[in-house]
């Protein structure tokens, strides 16, 4: 049976913009560095979506631990419980805000895709009618 050991794992926070994150430093026990990844990223505010979430994981002693769990504790970031509470706060937190080059993957819609094209057919099949009656007509 292998012992717990104390982590600090830096982890992708959001709901600061679709563009930027915060990176926040979650004290975390666990058997191992995988493990400790895992969990920070089932916490909240943590960019679940994103594959880089998890910036890093170090061991750490007990001290640097309990530190950590203190600063957490009182961080105004990690402590607002609602929007216009974080709105608040901004001022204080908008220097910890850094630039996310995470992209997503653009999805695009088939079925207007399909309808896209269908209606350019439509058209162009109208004008080579209406050019064929030309033609015939004149």
């Amino acid at each position: 049976m292998t012992e717990e050991k104390y982590y600090i794992v830096k982890a992708k926070c959001g709901h600061v913009g679709r563009d930027k994150y915060i990176p926040i430093d979650f004290p975390i026990k666990a058997k191992s560095k995988t493990e400790a990844a895992a969990i920070v990223r089932k916490k909240a505010r943590v960019k679940k979506d994103h594959k880089d979430a998890v910036l890093s994981v170090v061991e750490v002693d007990k001290t640097t631990f309990d530190n950590q769990q203190f600063c957490n504790e009182h961080d105004p970031y990690l402590t607002v419980r609602s929007k216009h509470d974080q709105n608040k706060i901004m001022p204080l937190i908008c220097f910890r805000l850094q630039e996310d080059n995470h992209s997503k993957k653009v999805v695009l819609n088939t079925k207007r895709l399909s309808a896209n094209y269908k209606w350019r057919k439509f058209l162009m099949q109208t004008e080579q009618k209406a050019l064929e009656i030309r033609e015939y007509c004149w």
